[in-house]
């Protein structure tokens, strides 16, 4: 179990066998550190632990019109706050407790991702007066650290439908590990436009600057830049959190005829070609 942020008391928890990011999102709620989501490494639909302690208050279920896809938003009363729960199918029912660390749903694609999204918990804590508005919420804090070590990037890939990830040698920010040169880049560079960096100075990866800090919280704003790997374009890089040393770049492919030039170019590299 770590903690990996909190607001007045209320600790948001993640435990081994996820990763998180508070910035890959291009939602206003994430920009604002207002929102965090948490990924199984599976990066597949599984059964997921809540983040949280508490008491189910609502389980809302939204239909989308233009695809009748559904958006389940659970609530639950922690106390001074509820938390806002998205992209979860739950197992439990209104009025019944979860626990911190328990499986209470199963996750599902939501009719928000993108298609490089991985199914993922989206958590916000919200004012009890005001908690279904996509807008609101409070700002979330995230543990201090100091980073140690320089991210260096492996000949390891993994294939996926939509993008490659990047097995990285990665750098350490306390519980937290990630890829950076100065501290721990989060977001999706440079097609969400902002990021965040913690526990460093400079935005840069791979001794390239990538953006400028716009904010005491040191959110970034990306570079618009033209991502490449020996000549193949990528529609961008996206950059997450991990809880150990396992740690990879996601590289989106910008089109299926780069994704064939890529596993062209890397036949016989150590790659594993996943569904």
């Amino acid at each position: 179990m770590v903690i990996i942020a909190e607001a007045n008391g209320l600790k948001i928890e993640s435990f081994p066998g996820y990763f998180f990011s508070f910035l890959n999102s291009p939602f206003l709620a994430h920009r604002e550190l207002k929102a965090v989501d948490i990924f199984p490494v599976s990066r597949k639909m599984e059964d997921v632990k809540s983040p949280v302690s508490g008491v189910i208050i609502d389980n809302q279920i939204h239909t989308m019109r233009k695809n009748n896809m559904k958006e389940h938003v659970i609530i639950i009363d922690s106390g001074e706050y509820y938390v806002k729960i998205l992209h979860v199918e739950p197992y439990l029912s209104v009025g019944e407790e979860v626990k911190s660390g328990q499986v209470f749903g199963k996750l599902y694609i939501s009719p928000y991702f993108r298609p490089w999204t991985d199914p993922h918990i989206h958590l916000e804590i919200r004012y009890k007066q005001d908690y279904l508005r996509a807008r609101g919420g409070v700002k979330l804090k995230i543990p201090d650290c100091i980073a140690k070590g320089k991210t260096i990037p492996t000949n390891e890939y993994e294939i996926n439908e939509t993008y490659a990830l990047r097995r990285i040698i990665p750098i350490r920010c306390g519980d937290f590990y990630g890829a950076g040169d100065t501290g721990i880049i989060d977001g999706g560079y440079p097609h969400y436009k902002y990021g965040l960096l913690i526990g460093g100075d400079e935005p840069s990866i791979l001794n390239k600057r990538i953006g400028e800090i716009i904010n005491e919280h040191k959110i970034i704003k990306f570079n618009n830049d033209n991502i490449q790997l020996n000549g193949i374009q990528f529609l961008g890089l996206g950059f997450n959190i991990y809880l150990d040393e396992k740690a990879f770049i996601k590289y989106i492919f910008k089109s299926q005829v780069e994704k064939e030039k890529f596993v062209k170019l890397f036949k016989g590299v150590n790659f594993n070609l996943t569904k």
